[in-house]
């Protein structure tokens, strides 16, 4: 399960920005049918790969983003 969650993280913009541009599209569609819940479920698969997005880019790119999460969840210090 780490390993997927590392994948992701070291592979980042190949599914944070389509999946930005897809929830944007559909929740424009849905804001204009007036619907809300669905409206607010698109902004927040946005804001979630913005998030993971901004951090891929603070960190650095793939091999270091990955570095960062082991250096500060996984193995507790920061000497590596």
């Amino acid at each position: 399960m780490l390993e997927l969650f590392f994948f992701l993280l070291r592979y980042t913009p190949f599914w944070a920005i389509p999946l930005i541009f897809i929830s944007g599209e559909f929740g424009l569609r849905y804001f204009l049918k007036k619907k809300r819940p669905v409206y607010i479920f698109c902004l927040g698969v946005i804001f979630f790969s913005f998030l993971f997005l901004a951090f891929y880019f603070y960190a650095g790119g793939p091999e270091k983003s990955v570095r960062y999460i082991i250096k500060m969840f996984v193995l507790n210090e920061w000497s590596l």
